[in-house]
């Protein structure tokens, strides 16, 4: 009835591997069709999220102790931030609230606040004659839920602009 065949064991040892490969194909196209569209993001975010690092920001224009003109002033930084980060960064001059989002100006998204920049303006605030305090802050959500916090602050002088050119 049935009628036997020989196999060399070169010849068993390849039909056992194929069958293997294909236990584990089928096996993978089965888990991923299983997976929704949320849990797959979810993968994604995990594969993606931020190390557990702390925030960082920093204020690279104007310079700590530079004397500047009164009036208004545009600032630049970088942070920590990247587009794998859930990050803002705002800014702050002489302590007057509420903190200013500043305008992330990254290359990977509109998001991306590793380079930022933010103007002081009479809709918001000037630099004033004398002392002035520019704060940038950056909160960034951790994958836990919490928030991450850091700050860079610096001190300018003001001064009238007609007593610069002098």
């Amino acid at each position: 009835m049935f009628r036997q065949m020989k196999h060399s064991k070169g010849t068993c040892r390849n039909n056992l591997r194929i069958l293997i490969v294909l236990m584990l194909v089928v096996g993978s196209i089965f888990s991923l069709s299983t997976l929704s569209p949320s849990s797959m993001f979810l993968l994604s975010d995990a594969q993606t999220s931020s190390s557990s690092t702390e925030p960082e920001v920093v204020i690279t224009y104007p310079d700590e102790n530079q004397t500047l003109p009164t009036g208004t002033l545009a600032i630049f930084g970088t942070s920590s931030d990247n587009a794998n980060t859930r990050c803002t960064v705002s800014a702050l001059l002489n302590d007057e609230r509420p903190y200013q989002n500043v305008t992330a100006s990254g290359p990977a998204s509109r998001d991306d606040y590793s380079k930022w920049t933010f103007t002081f303006d009479p809709y918001y605030t000037l630099i004033k004659e004398g002392p002035n305090e520019i704060v940038s802050k950056i909160v960034c959500v951790n994958d836990g839920g919490g928030n991450s916090t850091a700050f860079n602050k610096l001190n300018v002088t003001g001064v009238a602009p007609e007593e610069m050119n002098q």
